[in-house]
């Protein structure tokens, strides 16, 4: 399994949008840096 950052950002919002219309089919794990901590959610894309 690769790790590797597909998308990398700094954002002061509540909402985000990821551009994934190019990422290839299979599993991503996001992780979120906020005040409150760190989250990590499991996205699949097919």
């Amino acid at each position: 399994m690769r790790k590797r950052p597909v998308f990398t950002s700094s954002l002061n919002a509540e909402e985000v949008e990821l551009p994934s219309a190019l990422w290839a089919p299979g599993a991503y794990f996001v992780r979120l840096h906020t005040e409150r901590g760190v989250h990590t959610a499991k996205l699949i894309r097919h």
